[in-house]
This record gives C-alpha cells, structure tokens and sequence, in this order.
C-alpha cells in the first residue's frame, strides 16, 4: 500500500501525502522518521488538507521531527479546525485551554469543544459532560452531563462509562437505576479501569443492580487493587479477614491493613488502630493503636 500512496503523494496527491506522512510516523512498512513525517506532513497541509494540518500541527507541539513551536502548533490547529476536523477542534480547545501558543481562553475552549463534541469526538464528549456534571465553564447541568457522556460512553469512552454509572447510581441527572449502574461500570471496569473494578466489587458485596456474589466480589476487588485501587487493597484485606468470597486468612488481611497504614492511608490507618486496641487479629497494644 505504502508504494502506491508514495507515487500519488509524489504526484501532489494531498491524501496520500498524509498518508505518507503517517507511515513515517508511526513507523509502518518503514523506519520511524520524524523528519520525514513532518516533511509530508507539509507538502499536506500546505495545500489545505485539514488531517496534514493536524498532523503537521501535532509535530510542532510535540517537537516530532521540528523544533517545538506553540505558536505554530495553534496556527496548524486552527486551520484544521476550522475546516471542521474533529481532532484539531479538540486539540485547538486544549491550546486555548493550556495556553499552548495562545492566552488562556476558556470562552473559546468551550466553543471549540463543543464543537469536536458535536463532530462525535469521544474526548470532547466527555469534557462537555464533566464541564456539565461539575459547573466548569458551564453551569451546573447533570442533564446534560448525562447526555455527553452517554454518547462518549457508547464509542468506547472509559472514563465516560465510570462517570455515566455515577450519575445512575446517585441519580445525578437520572433516576437512580442500579442495574444501569453497574453495566457501565462492568464496560468500565473490562477495560482495565481500577475504580470500576472495585465498584463493581461492591456492587457483587452488596448485590446492588447485580446479583449477590461473594466470590465475583473478591475477584473484582483483587483485580482493582492489582491496578492501584487502595480502597479495593482495604477490601481484598476485609474478604481475607471475614472469609468474604475467599478462605480466610487473618495474618495475611493483617499484613495489607498494615502496609496500607504505613503507606499514609486513613482508613487502613483507623482499621488498624482499631484493631491493635482490641486485639482483633492481632496482639493487644493501645500504645501502637495511638499511632494510628
């Protein structure tokens, strides 16, 4: 494929020169080389082809292949966008929101934003519906929160499917629906989305809009407290502790309540504290159980 868009780039075919420039960027049939990336890049944009100015604006902002230049990052967008490239409204809503060759202008950001929003871009989708659900640059709206992130939640929007469960679970903008909840956390959490996972953990302990399920709870917890999730770690400890979905095992809930406290967290901390001065689980020590 590479060799035909070659003879029509060569041929000042503004497509395939974008074409081109991509393969050399992402080192597809060819090498990695920025240079030669940001050289059709040109030959695209130059003749006004909105994907090349991107591309090319891109490089500029990132230094691929060309000294960094803000401004002309924010020139290269702007051209894009105004010929209606979803990719370049959104990257020109992050200039004016970063200052990226350009003064801050949150009045413009939220114009270009939207606009991307409008042309189906997933991120932008879910920047309008937080803009919405917390009264950034826009008013309180949870309405329209929902209704962003349901359309970004249904191209594949990761954390637009964490926010949209939220919203069903408090009823911020909808009716509260549990069910709902927990399928957006369940398309969430199967993305490998910590917070997700151990919502949908809770959501298993609880029996919460999913069936009640000690063991699917434990094993969401483990997989959200292998990707950081500390308030899952607390909870893989607890299911340890009771024998919750899992065998228990007290010396080893013991040991991630205790690496959790010493690690500054609050809640591990008052769960240990607790512990120590009722010798639950281990040796009484009030003097210890103070520290906490």
């Amino acid at each position: 494929a590479l060799a035909w868009y070659l003879k029509s780039a060569a041929a000042g075919d503004a497509w395939a020169q974008d074409k081109v420039a991509w393969y050399h960027y992402a080192g597809v049939a060819v090498e990695e080389n920025p240079e030669q990336a940001v050289a059709w890049y040109r030959k695209s944009a130059e003749q006004g082809y909105p994907r090349g100015q991107s591309g090319l604006a891109w490089c500029y902002e990132h230094g691929f292949g060309v000294e960094t230049n803000a401004a002309l990052a924010f020139e290269w967008y702007r051209k894009s966008a105004e010929q209606n490239h979803p990719h370049a409204q959104y990257c020109l809503a992050i200039c004016y929101t970063e200052a990226i060759g350009v003064e801050t202008n949150h009045v413009a950001a939220l114009e270009w934003y939207e606009k991307a929003a409008e042309n189906e871009y997933a991120d932008a989708q879910f920047r309008m519906g937080w803009f919405n659900d917390t009264g950034t640059h826009v008013e309180l709206d949870y309405t329209n929160a929902v209704a962003w992130y349901e359309r970004a939640a249904a191209q594949g929007h990761v954390v637009a499917q964490h926010n949209l469960a939220v919203c069903y679970e408090r009823g911020d903008g909808v009716e509260v629906d549990f069910a709902a909840a927990a399928n957006y956390y369940q398309q969430a959490a199967e993305q490998g989305y910590a917070n997700a996972q151990y919502k949908l953990g809770l959501f298993h302990e609880r029996g919460q809009g999913v069936e009640y399920d000690p063991a699917r709870a434990f094993a969401w917890y483990e997989v959200a407290a292998s990707n950081g999730s500390t308030s899952a770690q607390l909870e893989v400890a607890y299911c340890l502790e009771q024998g919750f979905g899992t065998e228990t095992n007290q010396p080893r809930a013991i040991e991630l309540i205790a690496e959790l406290a010493d690690a500054g967290d609050s809640a591990a901390q008052h769960a240990l504290g607790w512990r120590l001065a009722n010798g639950e689980g281990v040796e009484t020590n009030y003097a210890k159980a103070m520290e906490y």
